[in-house]
């Protein structure tokens, strides 16, 4: 996951921690959390829900969930 982008994506849409935390029904210092170690513990679920309800195209959702790994 591409945290940076991902939040960067946020500002731009206006979304704020506490709504993506409302929209994954979780604590707003679980997503702190979360973010701290780059996303690794976001489920199929949960990362389906954020681009449903951000909402993020199919691309930005590739960029920021499914990163190229650089070798």
């Amino acid at each position: 996951m591409n945290i940076s982008k991902f939040k960067d994506m946020l500002k731009e849409k206006g979304v704020t921690n506490d709504y993506i935390a409302r929209i994954l029904n979780i604590n707003p210092s679980t997503l702190y959390r979360r973010f701290a170690t780059n996303g690794d513990s976001f489920t199929i679920g949960e990362i389906h829900s954020m681009v449903d309800k951000i909402p993020l195209s199919t691309e930005e959702a590739i960029e920021i969930f499914l990163p190229a790994k650089s070798h």
